[in-house]
């Protein structure tokens, strides 16, 4: 989990002052932390999938960011035969100023399975306050009219 923090420097006027953290940014970091110092099974998956998850507020610009820093961070060019493929979500009912993060190594075989089973075989896993979720795909909407 990250959270955002927006320090006011008060009556400071130097920029060094003042602090400002991205929600996804600091999941991301905090992601790096907890990952084993050999995190082998993502360089031998044929699919990582990086899932963001977070509140109303969460911004794709943040999002991106923290996905090439997880991406850089892991090692994962080093390697042309693994695919990189990342997910955003932003849901009412999730606090806002926090963004989750969850990186996953798959296979990618999802042929004769459906609903969850699906989604776990594809990597679509989401974690939030400490709760896994998957999406259904009737319950996507989008900006598209």
């Amino acid at each position: 989990m990250g959270k955002e923090l927006y320090q006011d420097p008060g009556t400071s006027v130097r920029y060094e002052d003042k602090i400002v953290k991205l929600a996804p940014l600091e999941a991301a970091k905090a992601a790096l932390a907890a990952v084993s110092t050999s995190a082998s099974a993502l360089l031998d998956s044929k699919y990582v999938v990086i899932n963001f998850v977070g509140g109303d507020d969460l911004i794709i610009g943040e999002v991106l960011l923290a996905c090439d820093m997880l991406v850089q961070e892991l090692n994962l060019l080093d390697n042309k035969a693994t695919k990189v493929m990342f997910n955003s979500i932003s849901f009412k009912e999730f606090a806002d100023e926090t963004c989750s993060v969850a990186v996953v190594a798959c296979a990618g075989n999802a042929v004769g399975l459906e609903g969850v089973d699906e989604n776990i075989a594809k990597g679509e896993l989401y974690v939030y306050d400490g709760k896994w979720y998957t999406v259904a795909e009737g319950d996507i909407t989008t900006a598209e009219k």
